[in-house]
């Protein structure tokens, strides 16, 4: 009978472990720079203009007083007075015209701008 040997055999095993290793270092640098803008700009404003108009007329005595009313851009407001004769008379009337007038204005502005710069260091790798 055959006799059996048995012949040991070695075996290699492959063992992965990780850790962890610098290759390089980054340092960001952000700087913010401001300055001034000129802005050129249209301002409007609102004027009123009042201009008093001699009238001095009487009204017929059948006569309804004027109300204040509009023309175009002006309101006209009638000012009454009654006199001793029991008369109306119409003695001016108040022109109030309104304007809207633009005018140019530069203001300055400060505008902020950041830049930001990123610096790569290798690390050294000793062998």
């Amino acid at each position: 009978m055959d006799e059996t040997q048995v012949l040991p055999i070695i075996e290699e095993r492959v063992v992965v472990t990780r850790e962890t290793v610098e290759s390089g270092r980054v340092r960001v640098i952000k700087e913010v720079h401001e300055h001034n803008e000129a802005v050129n700009l249209m301002l409007q404003h609102d004027e009123v203009v009042v201009e008093h108009v001699p009238i001095n007329q009487f009204l017929a005595d059948d006569a309804t007083p004027p109300a204040s009313r509009h023309e175009g851009d002006t309101l006209v407001i009638p000012v009454l007075r009654e006199v001793v004769v029991t008369r109306v008379l119409l003695v001016e009337e108040i022109r109030v015209t309104k304007k809207i007038l633009t005018t140019p204005h530069t203001e300055q502005v400060p505008l902020r701008r950041e830049e930001v710069r990123v610096e790569r260091n290798s690390a050294k790798m000793d062998d």
